[in-house]
This record gives C-alpha cells, structure tokens and sequence, in this order.
C-alpha cells in the first residue's frame, strides 16, 4: 500500500483546524538528536534518538508532559526515561508535529539493547503471538507483554503515522500500548472526525501537490528537470546538508497538471529513477 506523505498532515489540520500546520520540513535525524513534539492538547513531550532500524528510528521517550517548553533539555536527557518506541521522525517534521531542538549525548542508561517485541496479529487483527528478539535471530515466544517497568529499552515493533506517535504519548507514560489499548484510547479521548461534505471525492482529485526526489551530490539534474517540464511539471533544486544528502528537487503539479496523484507519482517516479535517483513521497500544498 502507498503510503502518501500529505495523510497526517490532512488529518492535523482537520483535528487541530486552529493550529497552524508547518509547511514540508525535511530533516535528517541522527543519534543524539532531541525533537519536541507538540500533542494535540498542545501539551509538549520530548523524544531523542538513539538508534536506527531498518525502517523508522528508535526514540527515548523522556519524562514528562509539559504545558510549557522544558527549561533544561540537558537534564531531560540526562533522567531516566519512560520508555522507547519507533518513530519516523522525518514525518513527525514534515507534519508539523514536532521541531529538532538540538542534540545530546545519548547517556548509558538510554541506549537501544537491540531487541524488541514483536507482535503477530490473526486476519481479525487480533494478536496471535508475542515474541521477543533482534529482527534476525529465532525470537522468544511470550504468553503476554511484561509490565512496562520491566521493558523500558525494549520498544514494541510498530510504526504508525504521525498521529499515531503522538497520541501514544499523550495516552501513556509508562510504556507504548498495544494497539486495543491504543484504540480504547482514542475511544474515550479522540472526538469523532466531523461529517465532511466532500467525503466522497476522491482526494487524488485535488490539484496542486508537491513531489519530491533525492539525488547524489554530483548528479546532473538538467535532463531529468528537462523530462519533468515537459509532462507539465515545475522544477526547483535545493541543498541543505544539514538537513539531507546530496540533492533535494522539488517537482510541482499545479492544477494545470494533468493526471491524478498517482498518475503524477508514477511519471514523477518512472523520471527520478532512470536519472538515478530515489523518489521520496508527495505533499498537497496549501
């Protein structure tokens, strides 16, 4: 299933239609890296980094939700935490959940042991089988989750959306939830999403996106911006290397654009990949 980038940040500006929703913010997150994360009370939480996985990042949760930013990350990152979990920070940004703040040494007491739970889910979407282990190695099988207490550097193995992140946060500060216990959550708490007149449109139909692609630092980009203006697209090249590797080209589809995003997304992509370079999601611009 694709995943589109713009899903979260629709979904923020229709729960949240007073806070303004940061344009696309592209970071590269690296250990160290403290975020603030802004949940939908506007209450604040921290994350810091401490690993990479194969997919998302792995997060300390630090103690505390604060009405107010924290006076003195260092002695954030320093307490102990509330537990890890995997995020993907980049999309956190891109959202306008969450700002990188700095970045710390990671202490002893914060580093990822590697390991993580994983749970098997039947075709209801219940959980068949809890197990434990590296993503490589034969797992232990588990009957049930131990208490949080007991598995505060060993996140549970799930990658939600931005939301998802966020409303962890502010159900638990104890340890990630299974995903019931998440739903339950949001049962009580999340206010049902308001009727929507245009439901029924498709949202590929709405014009004017953004697609963006990465290339390496030496590439040649004028023959695939070339490629891009003649199916109808714009073209803008940026380099920021605090932020990203190589080459950041920004194509738009205005309205004039033919085609609906995924006939855009496969053209845009069909053109990035035969010049060399990975194609990186699609935004609607506001």
């Amino acid at each position: 299933m694709r995943s589109k980038t713009s899903a979260s940040r629709q979904l923020a500006e229709r729960w949240m239609p007073e806070r303004e929703v940061a344009m696309a913010t592209r970071v590269k997150p690296k250990v160290g890296d403290v975020f603030e994360v802004t949940l939908r009370d506007r209450r604040l939480a921290y994350l810091q980094m401490v690993s990479e996985s194969e997919t998302a990042e792995v997060v300390r949760v630090l103690a505390g939700r604060f009405d107010v930013p924290h006076p003195d990350i260092a002695a954030l990152v320093e307490a102990p935490h509330e537990y890890m979990m995997f995020a993907e920070l980049r999309f956190l940004v891109r959202d306008g959940y969450a700002r990188r703040i700095g970045t710390w040494p990671v202490p002893s007491h914060g580093v990822w042991s590697g390991l993580r739970y994983v749970l098997l889910l039947d075709a209801s979407g219940a959980i068949r089988q809890r197990s434990l282990g590296d993503g490589r190695t034969a797992a232990v099988r588990l009957d049930a989750l131990p208490a949080p207490s007991e598995r505060k550097s060993i996140p549970i193995w799930e990658i939600g959306d931005s939301l998802f992140v966020v409303d962890m946060l502010a159900a638990s500060s104890e340890g990630a939830l299974e995903d019931d216990q998440l739903a339950e959550w949001r049962r009580v708490n999340v206010p049902e999403e308001p009727a929507d007149a245009d439901q029924d449109h498709d949202v590929e139909e709405t014009p004017g996106v953004q697609h963006f692609a990465v290339f390496a630092e030496d590439a040649e980009l004028r023959g695939v911006i070339a490629d891009l203006e003649k199916r109808g697209f714009a073209c803008s090249v940026f380099t920021d290397p605090d932020a990203f590797d190589g080459q950041m080209l920004v194509i738009d589809a205005g309205s004039a654009t033919p085609g609906f995003v995924d006939d855009q997304w496969d053209q845009v992509e069909e053109a990035v990949a035969a010049a060399g370079g990975q194609y990186d999601g699609w935004e609607a611009r506001t």
